[in-house]
């Protein structure tokens, strides 16, 4: 929608839409089943906010700041950007996420911090991890200007910049931002969140076990962090990493989005169970993770190949498959990608449906995920097409900012003409 409408669009749209699905969804199973007829109140806005919720949202991230920067792990290469530099990351993230859950453990059992706060007070850690996300972009944006900075693809236009972000690799206190943001605080969060779902459901059943339907949601979703976590290095070839800025777009999916509208399908369930909704039957419990297990093979199974092809061509498991050169480089065009264009999508498509099935049919809410998933990766595919059919980029030297730079970056005048092309930002 162009440089100006879409971005400021969905710099309040979205937000809202991450606000307003906590506030009506935390009237229990009434929330999720009946449309709302009336709009917030000044004092539901600011109920919406604690300090408590906001400190302990603070603290949550800083502790995973602590782990990344503490916990010991490999080292990796990231791909060669386009001044020639290659980052170094930690590839820390399992024992992180090892540590997290084990804290997490200690602080239920104890009764010190027990996890079903989180959905207790899920409208206002939403409400914090929205502030939190806004002033993070707020400060991505003016350090962008600060010193030696490598930019990704800017515009010109603020706001369309301050959305898709202005640098490429923002480093802080000896944490790359964009690497750290993309897999640590939120992804776990939405791990924690639904286990909270998971306890609270349990409590309102009396049950010595989960429902077959919140087991297969559950774990799948943990499958999902999981694997994210131990293949981390493969994120260094994605298009996040290596294409896009570190702006609003990924600062609030990462913190807000990932946390709030991720775990819609077992804090459904939770609240079913605690109106004592009759629970999916095993056998379709089952159904829904065959599908699931099907589509994380199918994922997987892509991404790996690609991940391999992209960091190792000359490995057996690639070296003889069909390639097709252009402009940037090769692309695969054998094994899983030679089945069909972006196969890994495909996959990822059918976990999220399986996540959303074990709800059963009772209300659209939980099938939002996947919804908005299959628009995601269909502009996802755009623009990966667009990038790899275009001429490659010149190498350009780190370089000192002034607040009118020249710059071999797009005008506006080009982003709008782009934009209509479809190859604009999300």
């Amino acid at each position: 929608m162009g440089p100006y409408l879409g971005p400021i669009s969905m710099l309040f749209g979205l937000p809202l839409l991450t606000w307003c699905s906590a506030f009506y969804l935390q009237r229990g199973y009434s929330g999720w089943t009946i449309t709302p007829s009336a709009l917030p109140s000044w004092a539901d806005l600011s109920g919406s906010f604690s300090w408590r919720a906001s400190g302990v949202y603070v603290a949550w991230v800083a502790f995973q700041a602590a782990l990344y920067r503490l916990v010991p792990g490999p080292k990796v290469v990231g791909t060669r950007l386009r001044d020639g530099a290659r980052l170094t990351y930690p590839a820390n993230g399992w024992a992180c996420l090892v540590l997290t859950a084990l804290a997490a453990a200690a602080g239920h059992a104890s009764g010190a911090a027990p996890l079903t706060w989180a959905v207790d007070h899920f409208l206002e850690l939403t409400s914090a991890s929205i502030v939190f996300s806004f002033a993070l972009s707020m400060y991505l944006y003016a350090a962008s200007f600060w010193g030696q900075r490598l930019l990704a693809a800017n515009s010109g236009v603020a706001v369309y910049d301050f959305f898709l972000g202005r640098e490429l690799n923002p480093r802080a206190l000896g944490v790359d931002l964009k690497y750290f943001f993309e897999l640590r605080p939120g992804l776990f969060a939405w791990l924690l969140v639904a286990w909270a779902a998971l306890l609270k459901e349990l409590g309102a059943s009396g049950a010595a076990l989960p429902s077959p339907s919140m087991a297969v949601a559950v774990g799948l979703q943990t499958l999902y962090v999981c694997d994210a976590l131990w293949s981390e290095a493969s994120i260094l070839t994605t298009m996040d990493i290596v294409m896009d800025g570190f702006g609003f777009m990924l600062a609030f999916g990462d913190l807000a989005w990932v946390p709030a509208m991720y775990s819609l399908q077992p804090r459904f369930l939770a609240a079913a169970a605690a109106q004592g909704a009759p629970a999916a039957s095993p056998a379709f419990a089952a159904l829904c993770l065959g599908v699931g297990a099907a589509g994380f093979y199918v994922f997987r199974a892509a991404n790996s190949q690609k991940d391999t092809f992209k960091t190792d061509p000359a490995h057996p498991s690639v070296a003889q498959l069909p390639a097709i050169k252009h402009a940037n480089g090769r692309l695969l065009a054998g094994g899983w990608w030679g089945a069909a264009r972006h196969v890994n999508y495909a996959g990822d498509l059918l976990l999220a449906l399986a996540m959303s099935l074990t709800t059963g049919f009772v209300t659209p809410i939980t099938y939002f995920y996947p919804a908005y998933f299959a628009v995601l990766l269909w502009h996802r595919e755009q623009r990966d097409d667009v990038r790899g059919g275009a001429p490659p980029h010149k190498p350009a030297p780190r370089r000192h900012l002034t607040p009118s730079p020249p710059t071999p970056f797009p005008s506006a005048a080009q982003v709008r003409c782009k934009v209509r092309r479809g190859v604009g930002g999300v």
